[in-house]
């Protein structure tokens, strides 16, 4: 049997772990889709309430995918090699398809569990690179190659398909969801609704060419970056969108606006799309930078020269970013 673990890759779309469990399942097995509610995560500080719903809205929306494809979704409640070990047990793993996590040290760390906990039992675990980030001594693209790349993809979807002869059983029920610990605090009730629908809505509705020419200006004010952004944010954090379903939405207005657009109007539309792709660009190297350096590096004796020269600056009415050395 196979495993399509879900983490922070809530999605079948453009889903390379979730089509190439699909496509191995003679040699492999049935596939499992499988998500664990792992107490010890949600304990973690950066876990709230109104994360945890929005992923179970997410997951609800996904079962219900699934089950349209032919299959089901697993959802177990346990530390992650407990609940691997007992799905083993049951029904032997041949081989575990997920995306590779870049995101929190807990995280991390799980995954460096379940990785020992394959090797031990001879179960074959497969981490599909996510957002082009590398790990180790792999080299990471540019931005410009990666984009380039992206939008020359046919991304996959899997939507309309009978690939019920490719799922495996569930070994055991799912968890009810009075079962899930519940994370700290409230749910927020102006929060974003979790689910592909809201995310899918996203990119149909904002990624036009009057969204994208008004964005650099109204993103700029907090009176008018609450309609003027995106809001893409957090299903790209969960992965429910890929970056490369933004990085096409994008190239698509692009290709609009050069079929309706006179020389000079189009010209500005560039620029205005390529301020958007900036900060994706951004969010790429804040995960690359963070893979690379997990632990923050201080040089005492560097820190006190920037906050001396600071000071300096201060003093003299010198207050320019490239007297000061800021970023």
């Amino acid at each position: 049997m196979q495993i399509f673990w879900l983490k922070r890759n809530l999605r079948l779309q453009d889903s390379e772990p979730f089509y190439c469990s699909m496509r191995d399942y003679r040699h492999y097995g049935g596939v499992l889709p499988l998500y664990i509610h792992d107490p010890d995560l949600i304990r973690q500080p950066d876990v709230s309430r109104q994360h945890q719903a929005f992923i179970q809205e997410t997951l609800t929306e996904l079962a219900k995918e699934l089950e349209a494809l032919g299959g089901g979704l697993l959802q177990a409640v346990g530390e992650s090699t407990a609940v691997l070990d007992k799905i083993h047990q049951l029904s032997p793993i041949k081989r575990i398809w997920t995306h590779r996590e870049t995101s929190q040290q807990s995280e991390y760390q799980r995954d460096k569990q379940v990785r020992v906990w394959c090797n031990a039992r001879g179960v074959e675990l497969v981490e599909v690179e996510q957002n082009g980030i590398a790990r180790g001594s792999q080299k990471a693209l540019s931005f410009p190659e990666y984009f380039s790349a992206s939008i020359n993809l046919t991304l996959k979807d899997p939507t309309g398909t009978d690939l019920s002869k490719r799922f495996a059983p569930l070994p055991f029920p799912s968890c009810c969801e009075s079962e899930i610990p519940l994370a700290r605090g409230a749910d927020k009730p102006l929060r974003q609704k979790g689910g592909r629908k809201a995310g899918k809505k996203i990119l149909d509705q904002f990624f036009n060419v009057r969204n994208i020419s008004r964005y650099p200006s109204r993103i700029s004010s907090p009176n008018t970056a609450w309609d003027g952004c995106s809001r893409i944010s957090t299903y790209l954090a969960y992965g429910i969108v890929s970056d490369r379903e933004v990085f096409q939405a994008v190239d698509r207005v692009v290709s609009s606006g050069h079929e309706k657009q006179n020389s000079v109007q189009f010209q500005r539309l560039q620029d205005q799309a390529r301020f958007f792709l900036d900060r994706l660009n951004w969010r790429r190297q804040y995960i690359q930078t963070f893979e690379r350096y997990p632990a923050p590096v201080v040089d005492p004796k560097a820190t006190a020269k920037i906050a001396r020269r600071r000071v300096h600056a201060i003093r003299n009415g010198v207050t320019e970013s490239s007297q000061l050395g800021l970023i």
